[in-house]
């Protein structure tokens, strides 16, 4: 585990006490997770029409408790056969509750069969996670993607959202991460061949100069005979 991950986790015990649920364990923080969810997609846009939708959608959630049990801030994950896929996540506009999450997010992703599609400020908490290439996050969606020119982000429309970017991170089960993506390949090719280009061209211009200059000194040594009377 990298320092960086280990400092996250010391904070975020420091910070506040958690608890996994699913099934019936939810319903307890039930209202208070959904409040969390309208606070933190207001400005990005809901998917979810109502409590119940969450609780149907997303089976297992990871809820953080600050002073005296109160719920400030939840990740909700659905399970597929890829292992648990973060879904929505939400804090009660506290600092504390997004100093909780901000820590949660950076090494949770890091374990093996957690894995998430982030986008906007979450994808800039999560930039030390492993990464999944747009082709193989398609086989894991089983969705209609458009990949990115980088090989890594895709553009997909979500229900109640629209058309958005995003970028797959984690280490859903079974598939490679942190690899050199497809269009990177094609990058890297075209670079490649940018620079044979450059280089015949170079020899080229070489060999035209020497040839300039044999014909140079031909012509001199013929000047005498196209002078004389």
């Amino acid at each position: 585990m990298s320092p960086t991950n280990v400092v996250a986790r010391w904070r975020l015990r420091k910070a506040a006490s958690k608890v996994q649920v699913s099934g019936s364990g939810r319903l307890p923080y039930a209202q208070a997770v959904w409040e969390m969810y309208l606070i933190s997609y207001k400005s990005i846009g809901y998917n979810l029409a109502n409590m119940e939708a969450l609780l149907a959608d997303q089976d297992t959630w990871t809820v953080f408790l600050g002073d005296g049990g109160t719920p400030i801030a939840f990740a909700a994950y659905k399970t597929t056969p890829y292992g648990l896929k973060g879904v929505a996540t939400g804090t009660d506009g506290s600092a504390e509750g997004k100093g909780v999450i901000k820590s949660y997010k950076r090494s949770a992703y890091h374990q093996p069969g957690y894995y998430a599609e982030v986008s906007h400020a979450m994808e800039h908490i999560t930039s030390g996670s492993p990464k999944v290439c747009a082709k193989d996050a398609q086989k894991v969606l089983n969705k209609p993607i458009i990949p990115s020119e980088d090989g890594y982000h895709y553009h997909r429309n979500i229900a109640g959202v629209g058309n958005v970017e995003k970028i797959m991170v984690g280490r859903p089960k079974g598939v490679a991460v942190d690899q050199v993506c497809g269009n990177e390949s094609r990058v890297a090719a075209e670079t490649n061949l940018t620079k044979a280009a450059s280089e015949a061209k170079a020899r080229l211009a070489a060999e035209d100069k020497e040839g300039a200059a044999e014909l140079e000194e031909h012509m001199a040594n013929q000047l005498p005979f196209l002078t004389d009377p």
